[in-house]
């Protein structure tokens, strides 16, 4: 957490005859944008849905992803959909669904060969 957030949450505890302790802090998710992990699942998600000007976002929640190193959020918000994270009802739509886990397959494909190679746009299931 923001040394400055946390002196402004301790000085408001304490006003309130309270302390504040922290349990569990994890670091901010920084990775390099144009570094293979960012670029190879950029990719997939450009191959899948052909929005080669697709750059990666950023949210503000936090994730587990924190917790490893070199690693990264990936999926399944879409742009300019509604975020029912956490909300009553949360669900995904079945379409949705299919895509998130097509992407999925590929990242993990993609990622576990020693070179990502070039991604093609997606086609049916190879039998």
């Amino acid at each position: 957490m923001d040394e400055e957030v946390w002196a402004a949450v301790n000085r408001t505890a304490e006003a309130g005859g309270w302390e504040a302790v922290a349990t569990d802090r994890l670091s901010p998710l920084e990775v390099d944008p144009d570094g293979p992990l960012v670029r190879t699942l950029l990719g997939i998600y450009q191959a899948e849905t052909g929005d080669r000007d697709a750059a990666p976002r950023s949210v503000g929640y936090t994730t587990y992803a924190k917790s490893l190193p070199n690693t990264v959020a990936f999926g399944p918000l879409m742009p300019n959909a509604p975020d029912p994270s956490h909300e009553p009802d949360e669900s995904v739509g079945v379409e949705d669904l299919a895509f998130q886990a097509r992407c999925y397959a590929r990242a993990i494909r993609a990622l576990a060969e020693e070179e990502a190679g070039p991604l093609t746009p997606a086609g049916p299931p190879e039998a």
